[in-house]
């Protein structure tokens, strides 16, 4: 028998899905389902149950909505899912396709996509969101906009009330900008550097020279008080 404690995950389709399943192989009566479910559910989803009047509760397809709708993450969440999914070794193509399937089932169902419209919106929509950056697609995507359109106002509203001195610069000319005044920091150190090992240089040269010019005037000195002596 399937169940919700393990589940702790937003796979709630899932869970009902296999719920259902297993009930009708085993012929169980439609108005028996909510009846049976709360001994299956874990602790978040028995608070939601117990949150629900007796007539919600007696009505099997009130108690599945609300219960998807309380573990449901956002279509954004399964739209990346999807888009990230790898085949692991041990699955075969055909399982792959059909674990697939199911990631893009999950965001049609919380994008409540039903239409051909509504896929080219949600389309569009998640175009729109890959074209934004940083602290502006966090924004939007927690207004959780359901077009396109929406998305671009609520977009543009954020645009205009950041302060002025950053209007004019988007995410990825703040990142050109410190790129650059890297790249200058690095080279102004290297010819740094670089003069420092020549002043280095130098001055050992300079050291060099004035100790064999001491040692000749030394030599120079014992000479001619030698010359002397003699």
């Amino acid at each position: 028998m399937c169940s919700y404690r393990r589940c702790q995950t937003a796979q709630t389709v899932s869970f009902f899905e296999c719920w259902e399943k297993t009930l009708k192989l085993n012929n169980v009566a439609q108005s028996l389902y909510a009846k049976l479910l709360p001994s299956h559910l874990n602790e978040k989803a028995t608070r939601v149950f117990a949150s629900l009047s007796f007539e919600q509760c007696a009505d099997d397809a009130v108690v599945k909505s609300h219960l998807i709708a309380s573990f449901r993450a956002s279509s954004s969440h399964y739209l990346a899912k999807f888009r990230s999914i790898k085949r692991s070794g041990a699955e075969t193509q055909t399982m792959f396709v059909a674990r697939l399937s199911e990631a893009y089932g999950f965001f049609l169902q919380a994008g409540e996509v039903e239409t051909f419209d509504q896929i080219r919106e949600a389309t569009i929509l998640e175009q729109f969101m890959n074209t934004l950056e940083g602290a502006a697609k966090q924004h939007v995507q927690i207004c959780s906009p359901k077009n396109a359109l929406e998305a671009a106002k609520v977009a543009d509203i954020y645009f205009e009330n950041r302060p002025k001195s950053q209007k004019n610069f988007s995410a990825s000319h703040i990142k050109k900008l410190t790129l650059r005044v890297t790249r200058k920091t690095s080279k102004a150190q290297l010819e740094g550097n670089r003069k420092t090992r020549r002043c280095l240089l130098l001055k050992s040269r300079c050291l060099g020279a004035s100790d064999s010019s001491c040692a000749g005037q030394r030599a120079k000195r014992l000479f001619y008080l030698s010359g002397n002596d003699s």
